[in-house]
């Protein structure tokens, strides 16, 4: 397994901030802004992958996490040392929440819009997006943007 450098087991809450299909989120203490993807032991592999997909789509100007790198990451008291793959932490509301709530038609309409301009962009760049959907993509208000997350599953054509 390739080795990635550490970050401080004092780094890291020992319980997830958000538990998905593919791994968990875990929030950073020291670095607030920080937020590091583990997956399970057999997709290690999926945390370096995860961050080549965002940091391509950073770079070329699609909304997502600023992605930090892939460090090893100490759980439960140094019990567990995993990759982990780490990011800008969003503090947004997900898409599809927001999107189940009551609202104006014209609203939703314009948060779907640009959610599909976000994916349009990420596909220009030759990326095949499975499990590209509201679910995976937050809302900021504040910054009137979507922001994509979750990229294990997409691919390169």
């Amino acid at each position: 397994m390739k080795t990635y450098p550490p970050l401080d087991n004092e780094d890291f809450f020992h319980f997830p901030l958000g538990l998905g299909g593919d791994g968990s989120v875990y929030t950073v203490r020291r670095k607030d802004n920080l937020v590091g993807k583990v997956f399970p032991r057999e997709n290690d592999w999926m945390a370096e992958h995860e961050f080549d997909v965002a940091s391509t789509l950073y770079s070329r100007g699609v909304s997502v996490p600023k992605p930090e790198g892939v460090y090893t990451l100490s759980l439960w008291g140094g019990l567990l040392h995993k990759p982990a793959f780490v990011m800008e932490r969003i503090r947004a509301p997900r898409l599809d929440k927001l999107l189940r709530k009551w609202m104006d038609y014209s609203l939703r309409q314009e948060l779907n819009k640009k959610l599909d301009r976000e994916l349009d962009k990420a596909r220009d760049l030759g990326f095949l997006l499975d499990d590209a959907t509201a679910y995976n993509a937050f809302y900021s208000k504040e910054e009137d943007r979507i922001i994509l997350f979750d990229f294990a599953r997409w691919r390169r054509r």
